[in-house]
């Protein structure tokens, strides 16, 4: 036979909490239902529970009660707290891993700031350096144009020059040749007899 017994009547029964009496329940695996009030109901067999309606013992037949007898020191509370302290340990260590986790989750982020840091510098560097080949490259083509433009400048006075002294030597061809003409006249008429000079 089985009791329908919500756990704060399990623990007024028995003498003990209600958290006990929840942990008993699992433990013992006794069938639990939902009652129409919200509450769980636990099916608690007979002779798990202390009948309150039962007569109460002689002090002179009963046995002396030892601490070890105590609902509180009794070998399932005492496998309750064990387990309540090593909970507690499960707790604490998990407290120490979650902070492990957020300090090795600061670091990562720290180190990828440092690493966006030094990316970013490194970029401005080929940015920099860029820019200055650019710049040394663009004073190159302009010493070269400048160049060119003087080159094709000495170029053009020289032949501007070339044909003034060809058109002087030229003239003083010309004038040569002339004066040769001249002089071949000149001989030709001295050669002529003086009465045919005379006679024109």
């Amino acid at each position: 036979m089985s009791r329908s017994l919500t756990y704060a009547e399990m623990a007024e029964a028995l003498k003990i909490t209600p958290e006990s009496a929840n942990r008993l329940a699992r433990r013992k695996r006794w069938p639990r239902v939902k009652g129409n009030d919200g509450r769980t109901r636990v099916a608690m067999p007979e002779e798990a529970l202390v009948r309150q309606d039962s007569p109460p013992v002689s002090p002179l037949v009963s046995p002396p009660v030892s601490p070890t007898d105590s609902p509180m020191d009794s070998p399932p509370d005492k496998l309750i707290k064990a387990l309540e302290a090593h909970v507690e340990t499960l707790k604490a260590q998990l407290a120490a891993a979650e902070a492990q986790i957020g300090k090795l989750g600061d670091d990562l982020v720290a180190y990828d700031a440092a690493y966006a840091a030094g990316l970013s510098a490194e970029r401005a560097k080929v940015e920099a350096e860029r820019a200055k080949a650019d710049q040394a490259l663009a004073a190159a083509e302009s010493r070269a144009e400048r160049q060119a433009s003087d080159f094709a400048a000495r170029e053009a006075q020289q032949a501007a020059s070339l044909a003034a002294e060809q058109a002087k030597t030229e003239k003083a061809i010309a004038a040569f040749a002339s004066l040769a003409d001249r002089l071949d006249a000149l001989a030709a008429e001295r050669a002529k007899p003086w009465w045919r000079r005379l006679a024109g």
